[in-house]
């Protein structure tokens, strides 16, 4: 065993800074014994530590004692009986969701004595099996990184982000994440153990900033029974005030001066500019402290993210973002009751929607809007009964306003340059004129009862029992205007870009009614569980229920006009509606068991085997309301001539065609009008229709009965939630007080992934008889289907039977903390999370064998980045500190990765974008990608509880300039030249002080 010990450790070890479930307070359980090993009860045991006010328990019969509910501090505990030498234990850190177990030698003592003694809590939790790490305050402030919430994300051992962060220059904008297996839909956001995810979006409802908060809990597998997913789940502890006054400054400052000399890339457009910092300055300040002592606490933070970064382009990216909060913390004997209030507003200037190597600065939105959370929650002990109650209050309102376009009020539009699409230049597509206008606001609001009863030695264990309900409810409000109500496309230019023999692409005019949602979901859920331990074996079990459905609220949608005229022929299908308010037909009902084992091999709690299964159910977010929603926007695609040249669509330059005059058409010739959009699927077009759309068509409502206020989308009568199933085997063993290796095994397989058929007029479904093999493509070999029918009135929803995706992964981690003057976590995950279809159901075959076993690999779609698929197989991450002579710190974090999958494709054959045959999507990937950050600290001390900390920390200090995105156009004479590269190094100088 040693021996493999030693070899895990030199081949890859790893970084697992804690193990915790989704929780805002961490465990101490303990057990107070003679020197001979016997119990000791009636001990008086006092808890004393950095915030809250003291508490106090006396040992039970079995000589047990516990503290439940702790938030993360340094903590002291104090044993007293008579006849007995007192035993002080100082040092005792705990993190969120974290055990400490303890074992308390006490001596008989005929004189008063007193005991001192460092804690050295277990490295190894025995108790949970939980998958994920803690990051404290200091690791933020100790390692260098962007101190933005998606910086921190990329250093947790397997996780992938959609975009590399050097120094902040994504800052102020949401990036994509998956971590071991899970998707974007799988994500929960917490703040002290209460949900305030934005599930219109699975993202955080505001910008958090990690410099206001004491620790940030990560969680990505084996997930406490109070999480409902499978996926990452993320908690940020908020600030508790304690006994003594206590606080903390930051400020840094990154400049363009301070950047690296970008490298030459051959192949880099001419107009490339390097996406990097223009100035970023973040500052900020915590305090908390007593207002009466033991019974009254407050505790407030307040930042700012002042960040103006630049684009591919040259353009400034400003944004400024505001966060606060304060909290009251009060506790009157066994009872504990919090109350927060968090602010965070952002304000963003030429926010992009696609990159904005795809925008002209007047499609850039203004971005503005305050939100707030109102958190409170009451605890109370009645025994070895802990009962909590959390409820908050979220609203996120925001605009996203574009910079050329004005709101009409009298009319209920939006005004401007005509929203223009052209196709002509180097990133193949380019938007300019007008835009979306979007004003938005999305209301959550979460309540949960918990409790947590302690049972002792019965059924020959202890028994830890722990039930609660969750609910959850969601009001999504969105008014979503077109400029003008419509857009003009010059689709005239796939002429040149997929010419099709003996046909001609014409111009194009989108007309649009405006698109309101406005719809409420709610999730109502149970759980019980019970955690038994029988001396060296922990064992538990559990059930979750989770309920969903939800709600469509009534609505006015203003009709299509064409410079203030309707045109007749098309009101029926883009003309005004009344929509009145329904319940959702689709409810989604789900039991989620979960079981697991830990066995403490040598019974000191330094080999620890640990194996777990769960089920987990996947979140609706607003589909239970929106796929019925029917005040969508509806529009029309149709043939446009500019004849005066003076780029505005007038009624005698659009050739109008009913619904049915453009089925027609796509029936009589299913490759030219009937064919799919000519361009590659990750194309951001593609994002703005939603999927594969002709260029001639319409989208949003039935065209065999326009006026019906319900929806034509339907929803499968046996429609259920997407599944997870989860495995994990894991072996801890501690190689020291402060140091430990783990191997960890993880299987995961997500089914009853959702999917859509198209309904037809006829009211039947699509089915294989609806596509038809059109041919083999030259280039690539690949089989090309069509299909030949086109008289859709909506979507069916339901779920795929037998597609399922499988991630598997082995993970190898080490961890020391930060003793002997150094500290270090490195961690090594290799997995492979792929996609499995069936050829049986699935209906268009075209690329089904590149896709088929292929990676499964999200691609993110928002907030400035399109056409990045997020999958690496291997990954390697470290993070370490060395204290240094003369006060001085040293510290790094590396990350290296396998480069992520591109598709290579050829547009030419019949308008499809045809994958090569014989390959598999992964099988060509950009190159291997690896940064390395270093900071230089000087830690000033002005007395006992007061220090400064100066740093200067340097982001990809290698300076290196590897290629994150490339043209992959199979024919084109820039295949493989890039179109992103990593951004160049920077130096950020900043102080922290603490008091």
């Amino acid at each position: 065993m040693k021996k493999l010990l030693t070899l895990l450790f030199a081949v890859a070890v790893l970084s697992a800074l804690a193990f915790g479930q989704q929780s805002s307070t961490s465990d101490i359980y303990g057990t107070v014994v003679l020197p001979d090993g016997s119990a000791i009860p009636g001990v008086a045991v006092t808890l004393s530590g950095d915030v809250g006010a003291t508490k106090k328990a006396v040992t039970s019969e079995e000589g047990n004692f516990r503290f439940i509910g702790l938030p993360p501090a340094n903590y002291e505990l104090k044993f007293e009986l008579d006849g007995f030498k007192t035993v002080i234990r100082k040092g005792i850190r705990m993190y969120v969701g974290k055990n400490v177990t303890l074992t308390v030698p006490m001596e008989t003592t005929t004189i008063r004595e007193e005991i001192v003694v460092m804690a050295q809590a277990n490295i190894v939790d025995t108790r949970k099996t939980s998958v994920g790490v803690n990051i404290s305050k200091e690791d933020i402030n100790r390692l260098p990184q962007a101190r933005n919430p998606w910086s921190i994300i990329n250093l947790i051992p397997g996780m992938m982000v959609d975009r590399e962060d050097v120094g902040g220059n994504e800052s102020g904008q949401q990036s994509g994440f998956y971590g071991q297996g899970g998707v974007s839909n799988d994500v929960a956001w917490n703040i002290d153990g209460s949900n305030v995810t934005d599930v219109s979006a699975f993202g955080a409802p505001a910008y958090l900033d990690p410099n206001a908060y004491d620790e940030i809990q990560v969680s990505l597998a084996s997930n406490d029974i109070t999480a409902q997913t499978g996926g990452v789940q993320l908690n940020f502890v908020s600030k508790k005030g304690g006994n003594k006054f206590s606080g903390d400054f930051h400020l840094s400052a990154e400049d363009e001066r301070w950047e690296f000399t970008p490298k030459t890339k051959e192949g880099l457009p001419s107009s490339y500019t390097s996406p990097g910092v223009l100035r970023l300055y973040q500052y900020g300040l915590n305090i908390g402290g007593p207002i009466i002592k033991d019974k009254l606490f407050f505790a407030g933070s307040w930042s700012i993210q002042d960040i103006h970064s630049k684009t591919t382009s040259g353009l400034e990216d400003t944004t400024l973002l505001n966060s606060s909060y304060a909290k009251l913390t009060a506790n009157l004997g066994n009872t504990q009751a919090d109350f927060t209030m968090h602010n965070n507003n952002k304000q963003k200037w030429n926010r992009t929607d696609w990159g904005s190597e795809y925008q002209e600065v007047g499609t850039l939105w203004r971005q503005s809007g305050p939100g707030y959370t109102w958190m409170g929650s009451l605890q109370q002990t009645l025994g070895n009964l802990l009962l909590s109650v959390k409820y908050n209050h979220t609203t996120n309102p925001f605009n996203l306003h574009p910079n050329s376009s004005t709101f009409d009020a009298a009319n209920r539009m939006v005004v401007g340059p005509e929203m223009t699409f052209r196709f002509d230049n180097p990133a193949g597509f380019y938007a300019s004129g007008g835009y979306l206008w979007q004003d938005i606001n999305r209301i959550t609001d979460n309540f949960i009862l918990d409790g947590n009863l302690f049972v002792e030695n019965k059924l020959g264990g202890d028994h830890e029992i722990r039930f609660g309900v969750d609910y959850f409810s969601n009001h999504t409000m969105t008014d979503q205007y077109y400029t003008n109500m419509r857009g003009v496309l010059y689709t005239s230019q796939f002429n040149d870009i997929a010419p099709v023999e003996g046909f001609t692409w014409p111009d194009t005019v989108l007309i649009a009614t405006n698109g309101p949602t406005d719809t409420t979901t709610f999730r109502m859920s149970g759980y019980l569980s019970d955690t038994i331990a029988f001396n060296k074996l922990v064992v538990s079990f559990g059930l979750r229920y989770d309920s969903e459905w939800g709600r469509l609220n009534s609505k006015n949608v203003k009709g299509f006009t064409l410079d203030g005229a309707t045109i007749p022929a098309l009101e029926p299908f883009v003309g005004a509606r009344d929509l009145p308010a329904i319940d959702s037909p689709a409810k989604w009902t789900t039991l989620a068991p979960r079981l697991s084992f830990t066995y403490d091999i040598s019974g000191n709690g330094k080999n620890v085997l640990k194996l777990s299964a769960a089920r987990y159910s996947q979140p609706a977010g607003t589909i239970l309301a929106t796929f019925i929603w029917n005040a969508g926007s509806h529009f029309m695609r149709l043939p446009w001539s500019d004849a005066n040249h003076d780029g505005s669509p007038q009624l005698n330059e659009i050739t109008v065609l009913t619904p049915q005059q453009i089925i027609d058409m796509q029936n009589a010739n299913p490759e030219t009008w009937g064919g799919d959009w000519p361009v590659q699927p990750y194309d951001p077009l593609y994002s703005f229709y939603g999927g594969y759309y002709p260029i001639i068509t319409f989208q949003g409502f039935d065209y065999t009965d326009p006026n019906n206020t319900q929806s034509s989308n339907r929803f499968d009568p046996d429609f259920k939630s997407p599944l997870m199933t989860e495995l994990i085997l894991q072996y801890e063993h501690a190689l020291s007080d402060d140091m430990a290796v783990s191997i960890q095994g993880i299987y995961k397989k997500s089914t009853n992934i959702q999917r859509n058929l198209r309904i037809w007029s006829d009211n039947t479904l699509e089915s294989k008889a609806d596509w038809t093999l059109a041919g083999i493509d030259p280039v690539t070999q690949g089989e090309a289907w069509s299909r030949n029918r086109f008289d859709q009135i909506g979507l069916y929803r339901t779920n795929y039977k037998d597609r399922y995706r499988q991630y598997m992964a082995l993970q190898l981690l080490f961890t020391k903390k930060l003793t002997s003057k150094w500290m270090g976590d490195l961690s090594f995950t290799y997995a492979d999370w792929s996609d499995n279809l069936s050829r049986d159901e699935e209906l268009d075959l075209t690329n089904f064998d590149y896709f088929n076993k292929g990676a499964f690999a999200p691609t993110a779609g928002g907030s400035g980045m399109t056409g990045v698929l997020t999958n690496a197989r291997w990954m390697v991450k470290l993070s370490a500190l060395y204290k240094l002579p003369f006060g001085f710190d040293i510290s790094t974090s590396f990350a290296a990765r396998e480069g992520y999958p591109v598709n290579l494709f050829d547009a030419r054959y019949a308008g499809k974008n045809m994958m090569m045959q014989g390959k598999k999507l992964g099988d060509t990937r950009l190159p291997t990608l690896w940064t390395l950050n270093l900071s230089l600290q000087r830690e000033i001390r002005f007395s006992e509880g007061t220090r400064a900390v100066l740093h200067v920390d340097g982001m990809n200090i290698t300076n290196n300039n590897t290629t994150l995105n490339q043209v992959t156009t199979l024919g084109s004479a820039n295949r493989g030249n890039p179109t992103r590269i990593l951004n160049p190094g920077l130096f950020m100088f900043g102080v922290n002080l603490y008091f």
